[in-house]
């Protein structure tokens, strides 16, 4: 989840998730997903319309002492065809060229986020008296935002679960969330947004849904502790900069390196928590980054390595776990899947 630090105005919270959106080969969207923001609604809307009405009626209840629910959803496996009822994990896929499965991606979300509006309240309209709105907006290739006001995190869980029960049955697909309520976590839409998201990341790899607990958060941005410090080196400056939104946005330090000759000489100088490392590079590729660092420290890699590449070829994956790398990620990578793979990297890794 990126969010502009700005936010008087829900203009700022980004609808655009780039590091789902985005194509790798530069920062435009990719196709299966451009009709998705066009797409006009019953009442002449477009899904921004949406998002952006949601979110300012959220922020106008939280600014009177309202209570509220914030909710991510995000689609976790999908019928592939009403002749095959086999379920699929979703992923960004429009690098593969397989386009039609990636509008099969876009389909099954704006189809959740209606079958959300008609399930869940509706939210007040605060500038127009009578008036409501839908309680479910797009807020990514896979991910919605839902709002309920006078709602806690678990009454809007209950209510999600009823939902999540009848869309499987109907169907054949299904979704998780996470959930974030003011005012216990916290009394503005930024942060109940982060927390929710934090929520997801968990509730992705649980399949179920998850309530944010405060007083149990991991979060790693806390200012009593400190924050691991992650090296990410790739040759495509657009890759480094999504990784680099995406970490600081969950509280990691970062350091980048745009080729492997770099990466060495950041290491040396900055002894980083953890290495996301690009395997395909010129020159020094990822490979003979970690054979150099086994080198420098008498055979053995102890700085923990997650490599990121485009191959998952047996040779590729088994000559990174040789070298010693302790996860090997198939670009284009999931960002709550990497983001759970860091994280386990690094409670395992501070334990020792």
């Amino acid at each position: 989840m990126l969010i502009n630090k700005g936010w008087d105005s829900s203009h700022d919270l980004l609808l655009i998730q780039p590091s789902v959106w985005a194509s790798s080969s530069g920062l435009g969207l990719a196709p299966a997903f451009e009709a998705a923001f066009a797409e006009k609604t019953v009442d002449g809307a477009t899904r921004v319309d949406d998002f952006l009405r949601l979110t300012e009626a959220a922020r106008a209840a939280l600014a009177v002492g309202r209570r509220g629910a914030a909710g991510l959803i995000r689609v976790r496996s999908v019928a592939r065809s009403f002749n095959d009822p086999g379920l699929f994990e979703p992923g960004f896929t429009s690098e593969t060229g397989d386009e039609d499965t990636a509008l099969r991606h876009q389909a099954s979300l704006t189809r959740l986020a209606d079958f959300l509006a008609a399930h869940l309240n509706p939210v007040s309209c605060g500038w127009s008296p009578g008036k409501s709105l839908k309680a479910s907006a797009l807020y990514g290739a896979f991910t919605l935002l839902v709002w309920q006001t006078d709602c806690t995190a678990a009454e809007l869980s209950t209510r999600l679960d009823l939902c999540r029960e009848e869309y499987r049955f109907l169907k054949q697909s299904d979704f998780v969330a996470g959930i974030a309520a003011a005012p216990e976590a916290a009394s503005n839409l930024l942060s109940l947004i982060g927390q929710a998201d934090e929520a997801l990341t968990e509730a992705y790899s649980a399949r179920r849904i998850i309530c944010f607990n405060p007083r149990s958060s991991n979060t790693l941005s806390s200012h009593t502790s400190r924050r691991p410090t992650l090296l990410i080196v790739d040759d495509n400056r657009d890759q480094v900069e999504l990784l680099d939104l995406m970490m600081r946005q969950k509280g990691y330090q970062t350091l980048h390196a745009y080729n492997g000759t770099q990466a060495l000489e950041v290491v040396s100088r900055c002894n980083p928590d953890l290495l996301l490392l690009d395997v395909g590079m010129p020159h020094l590729d990822g490979f003979d980054v970690m054979s150099r660092l086994r080198d420098l420290n008498g055979g053995k890699l102890d700085l923990p390595v997650i490599m990121l590449t485009g191959s998952d070829t047996e040779e590729h994956v088994l000559r990174g776990f040789e070298l010693g790398a302790r996860d090997y990620v198939i670009k284009p990578w999931d960002p709550h899947d990497l983001l759970s793979r860091i994280r386990n990297i690094l409670s395992t890794t501070s334990r020792q």
